[in-house]
């Protein structure tokens, strides 16, 4: 029924074959099967080891040529130089991508399901902001991003994995030590196994073990495990350890953990299998990496549900296909880098044997006897020597195209992973629209290499977030004190423990820029003209990232913090909402400085509008609304002064002036159609107490109270509306006042101009006319 398959580097793996009643009960029978596995996965995976060898070696700075090569050939005093023109297009890469998380105020949004819509964003926004902050605390969290995109960049896969079930945090690696079996497709789903090679010291190995009954639940063998450190610590297989010897190092490891820990004993090398099982599932799987054990060290079957549940592959591109024909930046200038190396290094050559002088001995005892005799000034040969005359090569013309040539196709083939700098073809000053499309140009990461790095990324969110929401979790859980960290803030902010649980969506920020500060700086300036356009959050939210371009967002917060809540609609718009109750009760309510002007007058005016509508329907008093717009007008006026004191709002504040004239016409219509009604009542009172005078000579005196009430609130109504009109009139003829006045203190002034110019005008003819008689005077001619 069991069967393993051949070639492809699956041997050791079951199958279930089809004419089997059921399938086997797991795919890998033992741990000399599964080692079977890894010894063909690296054995087909020894071509793509050494391409990336000699990529690392290059990057790192190796020479172009083998000293001990040119040694053997004669040619050990050969320039053989890095000049690490590879080092810096891969650092120039890998800033780009470290960019895309360190630029972020916030690495994921995370929804949740909690509560009502009107609640979820502003949870949500609490544990995201949270979940940052515990991510940006884990001391690893900046080394384990910079690794995985060097892996990423470099070679063209990085991995991101756990090895247990349990804890959050996350490891990385690349292919290097993470095997693959060979001709997988580029796509997770279709990984059979995958194995990761850790190395372990001997204190931590016994860490797992220590407690033998909760060793032995958790899955490990204490047995294999003692005999791996006991295989490290003699330097090779042994037999295994008595029961006294044991005790004995056990002791050892305890009391002198750093020398029989670190130094007595070397790093033990454990292989992480993970299995897809026949249901889907993973099982994980540990055994040590020489195959020398019998048994696992470790073997928990089912323990993942899914493949993201233990590792994420990023991957840049499909390669042809397959995770082993991924190419990365590495290879992909590789012979480019080194041509050049080569050419410069012959350059350098050129350039020594030009500025050097050839002499020719005629033999050798001559050469034996070479010495300069130098008298003052003059350097004097000994005989039998002569110069050579030779042309030196024009290396400017010869070999620099070659190198600018090569240079081209770098940025070429790079693209994708780097700026393409933009060189202006004249030293002329250019326009600001010419460095913006400089700017474009130099994009250092287009949106599809954007997508090949935040689609994996989210994922890994997802997973990482998923292991927080574990409701067992406990804090001695390996990352369980950071958890309920996290937990803790999260419900002193005010947000329920099962807002964490119901978050049903991870979704990565996305850097502004594509991970170039400068395109970066550019759409923020874009977005900056469009400012005036956003509610109070966008702008609020604007100035922030432009300062935080500069500064960082942790000191973007001393200058421009950010907006508590940060919801939309923003915390101003429920206060506006009460402040609505107020003036409807005719109560008197401030302006105070700093409030969002915009927010207030949307809210009171769109419930002024709501009030003249139920008027107008017949559903609410008239009374009641002109006592709500005696207060609500003022309040409005005294928004619109506020909001206008900023230039770039005057649109807006036109807009809102013609809203506001509409709403005081509209209430003017209520006041005369108010006051038109009380006549009418008022006429039909009259005519009811003269019926009553005239049938028994008497007016009921409720009546006569009600005539009276009626007429004063008809009066105490008039005379408001007079009032009105008269504040109305007084600011009319106060505006003139003041027109006349500017007009009349304009005409005194250009009449005292004008005298003043005429006087100038005059006492300059005189003097004129002085210099004129003078100077006939002088020549003896008639006055």
């Amino acid at each position: 029924m069991v069967a393993a398959l051949e070639g492809a580097g699956l041997d050791g793996l079951a199958e279930w074959e089809e004419e089997a009643a059921k399938p086997p009960p797991r795919r890998i029978k033992d741990a000399k099967s599964a080692h079977a596995l890894y010894r063909d996965a690296r054995e087909a995976d020894k071509e793509n080891a050494y391409n990336r060898k000699v990529v690392n070696e290059m990057i790192d700075g190796d020479p172009p040529y083998d000293d001990q090569e040119l040694d053997t050939l004669g040619h050990g005093d050969a320039v053989n130089l890095n000049f690490l023109e590879g080092t810096a297009v891969v650092e120039s890469a890998l800033s780009s991508y470290n960019d895309l998380t360190s630029s972020v105020d916030i690495l994921w949004t995370c929804h949740t399901k909690y509560g009502d819509k009107a609640q979820r964003p502003e949870l949500g926004r609490i544990i995201s902001e949270e979940w940052t902050r515990i991510n940006k605390e884990w001391s690893r969290f900046e080394f384990n991003v910079q690794h995985l995109a060097d892996k990423f960049v470099k070679h063209g896969v990085g991995v991101a994995y756990f090895d247990n079930d349990v804890d959050w945090r996350w490891k990385t690696s690349g292919l290097g030590d993470f095997h693959l079996p060979r001709d997988t497709e580029a796509c997770e789903e279709e990984l059979e196994y995958a194995i990761a090679t850790r190395s372990y010291t001997v204190s931590k190995l016994y860490q797992f073990i220590e407690d033998p009954e909760a060793a032995k639940a958790n899955g490990w063998n204490a047995d294999m495990v003692k005999q791996a450190i006991w295989n490290a610590y003699k330097g090779g297989l042994s037999s295994s350890p008595s029961l006294s010897d044991w005790e004995e190092f056990q002791v050892q490891i305890k009391n002198n953990d750093l020398f029989y820990g670190y130094a007595k004993a070397p790093k033990v090398k454990v292989n992480h299998l993970y299995v897809r099982e026949f249901s889907g599932t993973y099982s994980h799987y540990m055994l040590d990496e020489k195959g020398e054990l019998d048994d696992f060290m470790f073997k928990r079957e089912d323990r993942f549900k899914e493949i993201g549940d233990c590792l994420v592959l990023f991957t840049y591109g499909i390669g042809n296909g397959y995770y082993h024909g991924i190419r990365g930046l590495g290879y992909k200038i590789f012979p480019q880098i080194q041509t050049s190396n080569r050419l410069r290094c012959r350059l350098v050559e050129g350039g020594m044997l030009g500025s050097s002088l050839l002499i020719q001995p005629s033999s050798a005892e001559d050469l034996e006897n070479l010495n300069l005799v130098y008298y003052g000034p003059y350097a004097v040969l000994p005989p039998n020597m002569k110069t050579i005359e030779r042309v030196v090569p024009n290396f400017a013309q010869n070999v620099m195209p070659i190198i600018q040539d090569l240079s081209r196709q770098i940025q070429n083939n790079t693209g994708s992973y780097a700026a393409r700098a933009v060189t202006p073809e004249s030293n002329t000053e250019r326009t600001k629209f010419e460095v913006q499309a400089q700017l474009q140009q130099e994009s250092t990461l287009s949106t599809a290499a954007m997508n090949l790095f935040y689609l994996p990324w989210k994922r890994l969110g997802t997973a990482s977030f998923r292991r927080a929401q574990n409701r067992d979790y406990r804090q001695d859980d390996p990352g369980g004190c950071q958890v309920f960290e996290f937990r803790r803030r999260c419900v002193e902010r005010g947000v329920p423990m099962e807002a964490i649980y119901k978050v049903d969506k991870i979704e990565p920020v996305r850097a502004i820029g594509y991970g170039s500060p400068g395109n970066r700086l550019l759409a923020l300036n874009e977005i900056e003209a469009m400012a005036p356009q956003f509610d109070p959050v966008g702008r609020r939210n604007a100035l922030r990232d432009r300062v935080a371009v500069r500064v960082g967002y942790e000191q973007a917060e001393r200058y421009v913090p950010s907006i508590e809540g940060n919801q939309r609609p923003p915390i101003d718009a429920k206060i506006a909402e009460l402040e609505n109750a107020s003036l409807r009760q005719g109560q008197l309510v401030s302006v105070q400085p700093g409030e969002m002007d915009d927010v207030h007058l949307g809210i009171h005016m769109g419930d002024m509008t709501h009030v003249i509508t139920l008027v107008s329907q017949g559903q609410s008093d008239p009374k009641e609304a002109l006592t709500y717009f005696q207060q609500a007008f003022p309040h409005c006026a005294a928004h619109v002064k506020q909001l206008a004191v900023d230039p770039l709002n005057k649109s807006k504040v036109n807009d809102i002036e013609h809203g506001l004239t509409i709403l005081g016409e509209q209430a003017q219509q209520i006041q005369k159609a108010l006051i038109e009604d009380m006549k009418a009542q008022a006429q039909a009172m009259q005519e009811q107490a003269m019926q009553q005078q005239g049938a028994n000579g008497q007016i009921d005196p409720e009546l006569q109270r009600k005539m009276e009430a009626h007429a004063l609130a008809m009066k105490l109504l008039e005379d408001a509306s007079q009032v009105k009109m008269g504040i109305k009139e007084k600011e009319a003829n106060q505006r003139m006042m003041l027109k006349d006045v500017t007009t009349s203190r304009k005409l005194q002034q250009d009449h005292a101009q004008s005298k003043q110019d005429q006087a100038q005008a005059a006492e300059q003819a005189a003097r004129e006319a002085e210099q004129l008689v003078a100077e006939k005077r002088a020549t003896g001619g008639a006055t």
